[in-house]
């Protein structure tokens, strides 16, 4: 049965399906012990786990003190309060680009596209911590991992904002709906419900999974980028000559011929539907800024092969990104534009279902792509932008 038509337990029993048909963009669910192995067992990334990368890692990371002042990564020791001191939390962005765990953990939702899937951010509170009542502008999972938070949320809000402050934080807000969420439960919120979560108790920790969406501004700009590097005699090329222009009585008035002409030329240099689908795959494609993909030795195809044939399993590091659209394959910012024989092939469509879903390829998945050439040519170029754990 199709993964998508599973009922799964940690959707309260819905199927993705479902879960998309009746939640996704228009109304939150909470789910009851969604991973009830949490209330017993360590989750996946622990608290302090997420403390020490908050102090020692380049991830994003935001402290928001006590009296409501915040602080930036790079983030030292001294800049922490005692966890016994309440009213403050640190958020750490970008989790699953630094732990493998974090990367695992991000496949229960790989029933959603991966250019949708973001990051794994997690939250660490002392007692009463959060950051206030607010309103995100993309989809969330919120899952407590360790300690108690209560979260409230309304559908119907002022959004006017405090004043002064960095963080966007309501400044009126009245709960619709409260959960008291214990390590294991789930909440999904649409974007533009307004939402606070407060920790009782000390040692919360939250797991926030968040989504992307690529800015059509920067699709346009990357087509243009693609258009200069395939003519860069084009660039800065002014318009071309109008032996036709004739004298006038009315030099206010910008001839009909004129405007038809230079509005031509212009969209003539506009990025074609072509270009315009390799920058948008190169877009969702490309991993945060912060991720910390490790580079590769420079291989030859001969001993790529030989390293390929050693591997068991091939897994893909933390944090890197591969996606694909018709005969287009992407991964870590860069595009390959397959054969459309090679990109229709059931081969292919296993080798990359493996990898997108399950972030590997096992023993047998490897010796089958060994090969095959064809196969093997598109494995060492995902190698070569840094894709697979050396």
């Amino acid at each position: 049965m199709s993964r998508t038509k599973t009922p799964l337990a940690w959707l309260g029993g819905l199927t993705p399906e479902a879960f998309m048909r009746r939640h996704w963009q228009k109304k939150p669910l909470f789910v009851k012990g969604a991973f009830p192995d949490w209330r017993s067992n360590p989750p996946p990334v622990t608290a302090q786990e997420v403390l020490s990368l908050a102090k020692s890692s380049p991830l994003p990371a935001r402290l928001v003190r006590p009296d409501r002042s915040l602080l930036h990564a790079p983030l030292r020791a001294r800049d922490f309060p005692s966890r016994k001191t309440p009213g403050w939390t640190v958020l750490v962005q970008q989790i699953n680009t630094a732990l493998e765990s974090a990367d695992q953990f991000l496949g229960h939702f790989r029933f959603l596209p991966e250019a949708r899937l973001d990051d794994l951010m997690i939250s660490y509170a002392s007692d009463t911590g959060g950051i206030g009542a607010h309103v995100d502008s993309y989809d969330v999972f919120l899952i407590q991992a360790e300690g108690q938070r209560q979260w409230e949320i309304a559908c119907q809000f002022d959004p006017s904002l405090r004043p002064n402050e960095e963080l966007k934080i309501l400044s009126r807000f009245k709960a619709e709906q409260k959960w008291l969420c214990e390590p294991g439960d789930l909440l999904y919120l649409p974007p533009g419900v307004a939402h606070r979560g407060i920790a009782k108790g000390n040692d919360c920790l939250t797991y926030s999974v968040g989504f992307r969406s690529a800015n059509p501004w920067d699709i346009a700009d990357e087509g243009f980028a693609l258009r200069q590097e395939l003519q860069p005699e084009a660039t800065g090329q002014s318009a071309k000559p109008d032996p036709w222009l004739q004298a006038t009585d009315d030099p206010s008035r910008v001839p009909d011929r004129l405007m038809n002409t230079l509005i031509a030329q212009a969209m003539a240099e506009l990025p074609s539907r072509n270009e315009l689908e390799q920058a948008c795959l190169i877009k969702l494609s490309e991993p945060h800024p912060m991720a910390m993909l490790e580079a590769v030795p420079d291989l030859s195809m001969k001993s790529f092969a030989t390293w390929l044939g050693r591997q068991n399993p091939l897994a893909m590091q933390p944090g890197a990104r591969l996606i694909r659209w018709g005969n287009w394959l992407a991964a870590n910012g860069e595009a390959l534009l397959l054969e459309p024989g090679l990109a229709k092939s059931e081969s292919l469509d296993r080798l990359l279902h493996c990898l997108c879903t399950d972030r590997k390829l096992g023993k047998t998945n490897c010796i089958f792509a060994n090969k095959n050439p064809a196969l093997q040519e598109v494995l060492y170029w995902l190698y070569l932008q840094a894709t697979f754990r050396v």
